[in-house]
C-alpha cells in the first residue's frame, strides 16, 4: 500500500525486484478482475436456495480417534466460538474432526442438509446431552 512505510524504510530503489513482482501482480490482478465482471449479491431466499440445491463439494471427512476430546463421527453435537457470539451453538451430528477443523453436518429450518465448517483454533466442540434442544440454521 502506498504510503504505508516510508521510502527511506522500503522502496523501490532498495527493493527493485519485490517493487517489480508487486507492479505485475497488481496487473495481473486488475486483468482477471476486468474479465470476471462484478459478483452477482443475493441474498435470503436466494442463498438458500443456492445452498440446498447444491450438493457437497467434499465427502470422507474423518474424525481423529486419537482426538482428546473423545468424540465419534456420527455423534450429535454443539459447536461454538469462544471470543464472541458463544451465546449461540450450532448442532450437528458430527462428521469431521482434525487439528485444524470441526465439521456437523446440520439441518435448515425447512429439513435441508447443511455441513457447517468451523475452525478449531477460536471454536469449542462438546457432545449434546440427551435431552437438550437441537437450534436449527
Amino acid at each position: 500500500m502506498k504510503g504505508a512505510l516510508p521510502d527511506d524504510y522500503i522502496s523501490p530503489e532498495q527493493f527493485p525486484k519485490t517493487f517489480a513482482w508487486i507492479k505485475r501482480f497488481d496487473e495481473a490482478t486488475r486483468i482477471a478482475a476486468s474479465k470476471v465482471g462484478k459478483p452477482k449479491t443475493i441474498v435470503g431466499l436466494e442463498a438458500t436456495k443456492l445452498v440446498s440445491g447444491s450438493s457437497f463439494a467434499e465427502s470422507g471427512e474423518v474424525v481423529d480417534a486419537k482426538d482428546p476430546t473423545g468424540l465419534q463421527q456420527g455423534q450429535e453435537v454443539e459447536v461454538w466460538p469462544v471470543d464472541s457470539g458463544m451465546n449461540y451453538k450450532d448442532t450437528g451430528k458430527l462428521v469431521g474432526l482434525t487439528t485444524e477443523e470441526i465439521v456437523i453436518e446440520s439441518h435448515m429450518k425447512d429439513g435441508e442438509k447443511v455441513k457447517v465448517h468451523t475452525p478449531r483454533h477460536g471454536f469449542r466442540v462438546r457432545a449434546v446431552n440427551a435431552g437438550s434442544s437441537s437450534s436449527k440454521l
